[in-house]
């Protein structure tokens, strides 16, 4: 039977995701993409997958109030695996507006391999923007620069109620905290980053990614990536932030 990776691309929601107060009270934007490994008898007479139902089920979830995207995620893929066409799948859940300082952060699920006898959630920071000293040069000490940290981070987690998960607030925190200091190299950054990942009992692996975008004018970045996962990496892409939505996002320090 032949096989066909099936993927969609960025649906968007409005619903209210959170375990936050302000995020209870109103709703923000969520993007949820999925890759969906089938195999089929016959594309013919509706043999295929049929992405309109996720995209329904994925729909419904407008307007409703979830506490954790590691329940959101689970329960979209729990759909996607209850086809007898699909082999396997990832979903991978965002939100775009919740920091004013990041792209965004997410979850993904059903890309890390099952470790007692649970699959880990795998969380996403994107592009989180501090201005810092940091190099070696002389006007890289003097003036400060963008940086740009993102961090891929395994998770195993016994349940996502009684915030069991990962709470990348406090990565958040600790990366804000670096702003206006002083690091000579992006490789003791990325250390110092990854060390208090690590520190977290509900870590098993992690990768961090320093840039800087603006220190050459002929190229995007310049960046390093420390860690290491149990897949391969996929960098996070440089990219115009998306425009708001109203949402009441979480300040900055």
């Amino acid at each position: 039977m032949p096989n066909f990776t099936l993927q969609m691309d960025d649906l968007e929601l409005t619903m209210y995701l959170g375990v936050h107060d302000f995020e209870k009270q109103t709703a923000q934007r969520v993007i949820i993409s999925a890759t969906i490994e089938t195999q089929i008898d016959s594309y013919n007479d509706h043999g295929f997958y049929d992405y309109d139902d996720l995209a329904r089920f994925v729909r419904d979830f407008n307007g409703e109030h979830i506490e954790t995207q590691e329940e959101l995620v689970e329960r979209i893929h729990g759909f996607i695996m209850s086809s007898d066409k699909v082999v396997s799948a990832i979903v991978h859940s965002r939100k775009p507006d919740v920091y004013p300082d990041a792209e965004g952060v997410g979850l993904v699920y059903g890309q890390a391999p099952i470790s007692h006898g649970r699959a880990p959630h795998v969380v996403q920071l994107d592009n989180l923007a501090i201005d810092m000293h940091l190099g070696i040069h002389a006007h890289e000490k003097a003036t400060a620069q963008r940086v740009l940290v993102s961090a891929t981070i395994v998770t195993q987690i016994d349940s996502y109620e009684d915030r069991g998960f990962y709470d990348y607030d406090d990565l958040v925190d600790f990366i804000r905290d670096l702003s206006g200091s002083s690091i000579e190299t992006q490789e003791e950054l990325l250390v110092r980053v990854h060390e208090f990942i690590m520190s977290s009992s509900k870590v098993s692996d992690a990768i961090v990614h320093t840039r800087k975008p603006d220190i050459y004018d002929d190229a995007k970045s310049i960046g390093i990536v420390y860690g290491a996962l149990p897949f391969p990496y996929q960098q996070t892409k440089l990219g115009a932030r998306q425009a708001g939505s109203g949402f009441e996002r979480r300040k900055a320090a």
